[in-house]
């Protein structure tokens, strides 16, 4: 489980920073939503990391700069990878989520989940960039496994 989980990990992390790539590459013609949307993507990556290692959690509709976003894609990553090198994925763990509501999941669960929204996002990202008129990028995962 741990392999599969460092081979969508590390899919996750390409297509990330390809992402910042692009909003780099467009600027301003990158559609209004987009930026606070690609935050949420990393602010919930980071969220859930730090559920798990104990770690000070970012806020959900935290807004960031292009320009730190690299940054966060490479962090969100190496925590992910310490996350499976350092844990019971088959551990029930137990946490608050932002509304102040007890739940528990797998620690597995809640990787695939991140995994899944991230994947999400990223294709509403790049249906507005297609409706901007911006050339989109294939994301998913058996391109991935093409290259």
């Amino acid at each position: 489980m741990k392999a599969l989980f460092e081979k969508l990990y590390t899919f996750q992390r390409h297509y990330n920073l390809q992402m910042v790539e692009h909003f780099e590459l467009y600027g301003a013609a990158v559609p209004e939503r987009d930026i606070p949307l690609f935050s949420h993507v990393l602010n919930a990556h980071q969220i859930w990391n730090a559920r798990i290692l104990g770690l000070e959690p970012f806020k959900v509709f935290d807004v960031h700069p292009v320009a730190a976003m690299r940054q966060i894609v490479e962090d969100n990553h190496k925590n992910s990878l310490r996350i499976l090198e350092e844990c019971d994925l088959s551990q029930r763990f137990h946490y608050r989520n932002s509304q102040g509501e007890d739940f528990s999941n797998l620690i597995e669960e809640i990787l695939f989940h991140v995994v899944n929204h991230t994947t999400y996002h990223r294709g509403q990202i790049m249906s507005d960039f297609r409706k901007a008129g911006l050339e989109p990028f294939a994301s998913d995962y058996s391109t991935y496994t093409r290259q």
